[in-house]
């Protein structure tokens, strides 16, 4: 803690200093204290993408979707990555607001293409609505776009063993011995 401290008093507007002592603080249990810390930094870094998403998960893991949509907003005009539209993604599926994440996950892959965690986030989607086929078409994309993301293979063989699927549980096995 007193190195970030010394840390933070040498160059306060290190963004990364912000969000990597604001997750120390959420490891040591203590979400309060990380979530001042990723505001204190936000105020100083406010385009820090790390920064920006840490605290939004913070939000959304603690089931507070609405706190999260607001960091979102916040720095909507200071920072844009695949990882905040993701995230942008995330809260609108915890409203409910699937017209609003489809929007979301399309813009996603125009400005980071290769991001497969905004592939996984969608596919889950379309699986939890029941639409297995739109579901493996976004994990066939997803996988085009970044072949080695190992956690889209995995949402996939999982969505695929649920449904008893075994032939395709067999090809993506093989696919991903390639």
């Amino acid at each position: 803690v007193s190195l970030f401290n010394r840390g933070l008093a040498h160059s306060p507007t290190h963004g990364a200093l912000w969000q990597a002592y604001g997750r120390l603080e959420l490891d040591r249990g203590n979400m309060t204290g990380a979530r001042t810390l990723f505001r204190l930094g936000f105020e100083r870094d406010p385009g820090h993408v790390a920064l920006v998403a840490a605290w939004a998960q913070l939000e959304l893991q603690a089931g507070r979707a609405d706190a999260a949509d607001a960091v979102l907003r916040r720095a909507a005009g200071q920072v844009k990555s695949g990882e905040v539209v993701n995230l942008q993604l995330q809260v609108a599926l915890r409203r409910g607001d699937r017209t609003t994440a489809r929007r979301l996950f399309e813009e996603g892959v125009r400005l980071a293409p290769g991001y497969a965690p905004l592939y996984r986030s969608w596919a889950q989607a379309e699986d939890q609505a029941g639409n297995y086929a739109a579901a493996r078409q976004v994990f066939e994309d997803g996988l085009r776009a970044d072949p080695a993301h190992a956690q889209l293979y995995h949402a996939w063989a999982r969505m695929e063993a649920r449904l008893c699927n075994l032939e395709a549980l067999a090809r993506l096995d093989e696919h991903a011995r390639r």
